[in-house]
């Protein structure tokens, strides 16, 4: 359709073209082709008509048919249609949310003494106290003397009354500062609005609830629910959620009968902590002109406080007796310089004993900061364990509840069972040999095809002596049992394809971790192209090559490098990026280019991260393989000792052990499936995994899969309940891999079952006291979760500013909320609408093509045509 504005009026003639469903070209084409055959047809008759009577006559009657057959054609054709926009003014609407987190329910004494003063003034929090007048002029000069200058006479009394007052102000918590907000005890903005728009009203944390309207019953609701622990729901805000329900009632639609939005108003501290950021929600309704007004409820700057923000251990899963890496950070903000001790809190072992705490303590010089710890805790009971992290704040802090965290980690029994193998017994291996059998934690085995042995003692004398056997064993399942195997510089005629293939599939099949060590005899070089060789397959790189420099150079960490934990060599990302740049420069080693799939944890100087991979890892099957493409680790002893190299090679058997296996696998072993940890915390997502073999049949797109959760029973007589059940989807390049997550779950014991009928007779459990078959099961734990809302009490000024400036709103604070009622007061909201009228059943239109019909035909009579 085409629009053409007619002068000297608001309304404009819309012109379609003949032929719908042709393509526009074909349509243009069609109608000018009608349009000159039938202006041809008419030009002819006028030629012919020219030889029977004057000329004047002639043109005349090709005027006034061209005329007729323009109208005709414009009014049949064309189909044109009259219109104008007509605009009027409709109910609106605004939707007011309150945050009713657990952040909103503390007072703030530490705000400053003129923001106290003129909140109370705008919200008539103490007229009995003081007047408007009187809190005015304390706050002017709270702002440029510290405090008001009482007068000599009376101003024993007006002290009192002003230390009343600011009591009175203290004793208020930020719920209650949003009840003053809404009602007509303190600003009104219910009122206001509604004398000429409606007004939704909700409440939100973790979910959404409606709240009454009116004043007396608001301000019930809210008083209670400030002092009111709601489980779950109050632990966490979800900005998104009032954004949400605004975009569902925005009332812009073209059916839209309802009331249209005007805006949402948000009553909140700001702080976001559940989901994904509100701000995609923001924009969306800024392109659909709803502005996002905010009025921050807390103040600027962060209370006095000591918060533990963060405790993570570095490895889900580690053997007993293994010490585990604990990150820890502390927040501590308006508090005085000095010492604050943190500890570990271990948990209590089920002999009723418990291990003493690990304690550190942070040097705090009196700024606001995030102080960075890391506990190295031992772990001498098996199975899940559940650590606390506690900050002393001692009784001047009002928040003890953010000054503690958990940390978990499993661990299991058993000692991390590694293989070396190795060509030669190189000083590569010599080293590594003597770093690992020196760690209690560590069961080593080796193999070195290579030795200059003088046949005097037999094979089983030197192995009780410590030496290297000569030989992979006879049955090769043996390598199963191992945690992790290193493969050094091994040459194809030191291993048959046999023992590779074993290798091969103890990776693939048994989730084993491979460390490829390179040398400078074979490995990798020797296999870069042998094509079909499982060495090569298992390898993360292409095209290897060798990297020589006679000046030395130094490994350069990527940034998955440093998030690797295993790669770590200091206590903090600074202490690691140090010790790095530290360690002796290396001379030779083997880079090559990434193959997918595959990351590169560290690169040699002079190139792109994914063509000089030096370090570098990859999946692949149940298990994963690691390469390391130097031969000079143990050259990080110099003037150190043991204490990078072991470091280094004890966190990476750690990590090869931590994540081999899942919990569950079926009779046959061919499929595994579990969650990546024991515990969870509550609101913690629950990532399932499941890994297949070969031998298992492969899922067709539309093959359903999915992983049914069940709660366990709290007690002996209880019942199971099915939670729901989680779709499982394909991770990017892993077709045998399946992977889901489930949300919100509450805390308590929980079981997982796979549902895939392609898969049914593999997945039987042992039979249950019945004596029938059951389902192959998977339990967890979901552990009550850290209180988020706690961490940081000051108000997120910038995510509020980002949502306002999504959609033309504003932010405001309590002082100057005042404003904020007088805007939506003065909004109107208009609906805009056209008027259509088709020419086409116009009786004016029809007239006048009838007179133009009927002068030509008086006209042609008169000039003696028939």
């Amino acid at each position: 359709m085409t629009s053409i504005s007619l002068p000297f009026t608001d309304a404009f003639l819309r012109l379609g073209l003949p032929f719908p469903g042709l393509s526009v070209p074909l349509r243009v084409f069609l109608t000018l082709l009608l349009l000159g055959l039938f202006s041809g047809l008419l030009v002819m008759l006028y030629r012919y008509e020219t030889r029977l009577i004057r000329p004047r006559f002639a043109v005349a009657l090709l005027t006034l048919r061209l005329i007729s057959f323009a109208l005709i054609f414009l009014t049949l054709s064309l189909e044109p249609v009259l219109a104008r926009s007509v605009k009027e003014e409709v109910p609106g609407k605004v939707l007011i949310a309150v945050d009713r987190s657990d952040s909103m329910k503390v007072t703030d004494p530490t705000r400053p003494l003129a923001e106290k003063l003129r909140i109370a003034k705008v919200l008539k929090l103490v007229p009995d106290l003081a007047s408007d007048a009187q809190l005015e002029a304390w706050a002017k000069d709270c702002e440029t003397g510290g405090l008001p200058r009482f007068a000599l006479l009376g101003g024993e009394g007006e002290s009192r009354r002003f230390e009343a007052v600011v009591k009175k102000i203290d004793e208020v918590n930020r719920l209650d500062l949003c009840s003053r907000i809404l009602t007509k005890d303190g600003l009104g903005l219910i009122d206001a609005v509604r004398e000429k728009h409606g007004i939704e009203l909700i409440g939100f944390g973790k979910d959404v609830i409606a709240l009454p309207v009116g004043a007396d019953r608001l301000a019930e609701a809210l008083s209670s629910a400030a002092g009111k622990k709601d489980g779950q729901t109050t632990l966490y805000t979800d900005l998104k959620l009032p954004l949400i329900r605004a975009s569902k009632s925005v009332g812009d639609g073209v059916d839209a009968s309802g009331p249209k939005l005007l805006g949402v108003v948000l009553l909140t501290d700001g702080r976001h902590n559940w989901g994904e950021s509100p701000a995609l929600r923001a924009r969306e309704l800024g392109e659909r002109k709803v502005p996002v007004f905010s009025v921050a409820i807390a103040p600027k700057d962060p209370p006095a406080d000591i918060a533990v923000v963060s405790a993570q251990a570095q490895a889900a899963t580690v053997f007993k007796g293994s010490i585990v890496p604990v990150e820890v950070g502390v927040r501590i903000t308006g508090w005085p310089a000095g010492k604050v001790k943190v500890s570990l809190d271990f948990p209590t072992n089920p002999d009723g004993s418990k291990k003493p705490p690990l304690e550190e303590s942070v040097d705090h010089d009196g700024r606001d900061a995030v102080y960075p710890l890391t506990f190295k805790a031992k772990m001498d009971e098996p199975g899940p364990q559940l650590m606390t992290v506690t900050a002393e704040g001692g009784e001047k802090d009002r928040f003890p509840e953010n000054n503690r965290r958990s940390a978990r980690v499993n661990v299991v029994k058993d000692r991390a069972k590694v293989m070396l193998i190795d060509g030669e017994s190189r000083w590569e291996f010599h080293y590594l040999h003597t770093c690992l059998g020196r760690d209690p934690n560590m069961d080593i085995r080796s193999t070195v095809f290579r030795q200059p042995r003088i046949g005097k003692l037999n094979d089983e004398e030197l192995r009780k002596m410590g030496t290297p056997a000569n030989k992979l064993p006879d049955d090769l399942e043996v390598l199963t049992s191992y945690d992790c195997i290193v493969l050094g510089d091994v040459e194809q005629s030191q291993m048959n394809p046999a023992q590779r293939e074993a290798i091969e599939k103890y990776v693939a099949e048994s989730g084993g971790t491979l460390v490829m060590l390179a040398g400078k005899r074979a490995m990798p070089l020797e296999y870069a192209n042998a094509e079909n060789d499982p060495f090569r397959k298992l390898l993360p790189l292409r095209n290897p090559k060798a990297f020589i420099s006679d000046d030395g150079f130094p490994l350069n960490i990527t940034g998955e490098g440093e998030r690797s934990w295993f790669l770590s060599m200091g206590d903090t990302a600074g202490q690691n990026r140090a010790a790095w740049d530290r360690l002796p420069l290396h001379y030779w080693a083997t880079v090559g280019e990434l193959k997918d799939g595959a990351e590169a944890l560290a690169v040699v100087p002079g190139g792109g991260v994914r063509d000089r991979a030096v370090i570098a890892r990859q999946s692949y099957g149940f298990g994963r393989v690691l390469y390391v493409g130097i031969d000079s680790t143990w050259r990080w002893r110099f003037k150190v000792g043991d204490f990078y190299h072991h470091r280094f090679w004890g966190q990476v058997a750690q990590w090869a052990a931590s994540d081999r296996l899942l919990p569950v696998t079926n009779a046959t072993g061919t499929i595994r499936f579990g969650t990546r940890e024991p515990i969870y915390s509550g609101g913690q997502e629950v990532e399932f995994v499941v890994r297949t073999s070969d031998a298992v049949k492969k899922l067709g797109p539309n093959s359903l899969k999915g992983a049914r959760v069940i709660r366990l029973p709290d007690s002996v007589d209880g019942k199971e309940t099915s939670v729901g059940l989680i779709p499982l989807t394909n991770p990017d390049g892993r077709p045998r891999d399946l992977s889901g997550k489930a949300h919100d779950l509450t805390p308590g014991k929980y079981a997982v079952e796979l549902e895939i009928p392609e898969w049914t007779d593999q997945l039987q459990g042992p039979p249950g006291p019945d004596g029938r078959a059951t389902k192959l099961r998977c339990t967890f734990e979901v552990a009550p979760p850290d209180n988020e809302e706690l961490v940081d009490l000051a108000a997120n000024l910038s995510l509020l500013e980002e949502l306002a400036q999504a959609g033309g709103g504003k932010v405001y604070t309590i002082e100057n909320a005042k404003e904020l009622v007088d805007a939506l007061a003065a909004q109107s909201a208009t609906r805009e609408y056209f008027i259509e009228r088709p020419l086409r059943q116009s009786w004016w239109i029809l007239g006048v093509f009838l007179a133009f019909i009927t002068l030509e035909w008086i006209l042609r009579k008169w000039a003696g045509l028939p």
